[in-house]
């Protein structure tokens, strides 16, 4: 193999292992993941575990950029376990990411690939590398006379470039006053000590693409975020709102029926029913007022009503009608309806009123109130 054919099998396979290679890194809630970039990369995913609480507990992946801590997106268990993003960071650099939440969020992405390394490229740009085969060919020789690699050497270079770039992107996770790099281009920084490149060759130069620009990218992202953190916020409110109207509903109800149907028994023995309460003029011991009525014995036979026509009107407290009467219609509001249940010392007692009531009968009365007409001073 020839020099120019064993360059050409290095920027092969350097291009396929950076082609190839992403990266990934697990965010746990209370540490912090701290790097200076030395190797553009870009974020496209956060994703939850595999392990969730079924809960409504929320995710934040934040990133502390240019001392501003900008929110990347935030994740619900069941909801939203999983965010794209495409966000760029580039070499130079100062970045730290934490998540606040019960659960670790995993952030994937992938190295930057520059045109500059692809195999094409090299083809046909031989002034990067001009230099390297002044190492290797003579001036004076012909190229067919070059010696070409065994097989062992050429696995043995196989293995070295691969051993190099499989170290890349490795981050391991601190407790927050500890920080981290995520390695790349052979090198690892840990607590601000470099180590030497896995491989001494000599180094092609790569033209930097123009990235775009990280902070407006993150501000954009920060505006989304705060945007639907709003439209959930105004959801939850109004969610909350609904359940307090529906709560005061049931107590305004519940109130109404408690009211409505509580049964009074006066010392008398007459028993006071509100089916309905009213909202008019209340019927006092004076005035004149108009009722409707069905008039029933215990046995449920009906022997008296009023529920068309006329309806049926007196003095209320005059002792115009029964006892029950006077007492059960006495503070009703008009619109208002009771059930009357009058013993007989209330009714006609003990002679009755023959043919429809029996001596000594308790009478069951459910009276609407119509009208009420104030007495006269």
């Amino acid at each position: 193999m020839t020099a120019v054919g064993f360059w050409g099998l290095v920027f092969h396979i350097l291009y396929f292992v950076i082609y190839f290679y992403h990266i990934a890194l697990k965010v746990e809630p209370g540490k912090t993941y701290s790097q200076e970039v030395d190797a553009d990369f870009t974020i496209t995913m956060a994703s939850l575990g595999p392990k969730l609480k079924n809960d409504n507990s929320r995710m934040t992946v934040q990133v502390l950029y240019e001392e501003e801590e900008i929110s990347l997106c935030n994740l619900i268990p069941y909801k939203t376990d999983s965010q794209p993003l495409n966000i760029t960071f580039v070499e130079g650099d100062e970045i730290t990411f934490t998540v606040e939440g019960a659960h670790p969020v995993y952030l994937s992405g992938n190295y930057v690939i520059h045109e500059s390394l692809s195999p094409h490229n090299h083809d046909h740009d031989h002034n990067e590398y001009d230099s390297e085969e002044d190492d290797f060919i003579d001036d004076e020789a012909d190229e067919d006379e070059e010696e070409e690699m065994d097989e062992e050497e050429e696995a043995e270079l196989i293995k070295m470039l691969s051993n190099k770039y499989k170290k890349l992107g490795n981050a391991k996770s601190v407790e927050e006053d500890e920080e981290v790099e995520i390695v790349s281009n052979g090198k690892r920084k840990s607590n601000g000590v470099q180590e030497k490149p896995v491989s001494e060759t000599k180094k092609v130069k790569i033209e930097q693409p123009k990235q775009e620009n990280v902070k407006e990218s993150l501000k954009k992202e920060k505006k989304e975020q705060k945007k639907e953190e709003k439209k959930e916020q105004k959801k939850e409110e109004k969610k909350e709102q609904k359940k307090e109207e529906k709560k005061e509903d049931k107590k305004v109800k519940k109130h109404k029926e408690d009211k409505k149907s509580a049964v009074r028994t006066m010392e008398s023995g007459l028993q006071i029913e509100d089916l309905t309460i009213g909202s008019g003029k209340v019927a006092n011991k004076g005035a004149k007022v108009s009722v409707r009525y069905i008039g029933k014995l215990t046995n449920g036979k009906v022997f008296d009503q009023n529920t068309n026509g006329s309806p049926f009107s007196f003095k209320l407290g005059a002792g115009q009608v029964i006892q029950g009467w006077d007492s059960g219609i006495d503070g009703m509001q008009v619109g208002g309806s009771r059930k009357l249940r009058i013993p007989p010392n209330l009714a006609y007692g003990s002679r009755g009123a023959p043919p429809d009531i029996p001596p000594n009968s308790t009478l069951e009365f459910e009276v609407r109130l119509l009208d009420v007409q104030s007495k006269k001073k």
